[in-house]
């Protein structure tokens, strides 16, 4: 099954100060579908690096959060997403949906 994983932040809302902590979402797009995860993590945009889709090396967010510890659970959630269309593919020969909850 194909299906493509885009780790960024969200956007800033229109009126949000630049400069405000984002969530790090997790957006997933299989079978004409798109699916956004929050993983519960924000961070300054100046420490995220759009072309690894991580955390900067070696910085903290203002809440002191590492960013090990960040990138850490971002690989977590990626390996939880493998996981779930892995075993879809193999027992049901299907990619997840709301109607097979």
């Amino acid at each position: 099954m194909k299906y493509s994983v885009v780790v960024d932040l969200v956007p800033l809302r229109p009126g949000q100060a630049v400069g405000s902590t984002q969530p790090v979402r997790l957006r997933v797009s299989y079978d004409n579908e798109r699916v956004d995860l929050r993983l519960g993590r924000s961070v300054d945009a100046g420490i995220w690096s759009q072309e690894t889709e991580r955390v900067l090396p070696g910085t903290r967010t203002k809440k002191g959060v590492s960013a090990s510890s960040i990138n850490k659970h971002i690989e977590l959630a990626l390996a939880e997403i493998e996981s779930v269309f892995t075993r879809l593919e193999v027992l049901e020969g299907r990619f997840p949906s709301a109607a097979h909850s």
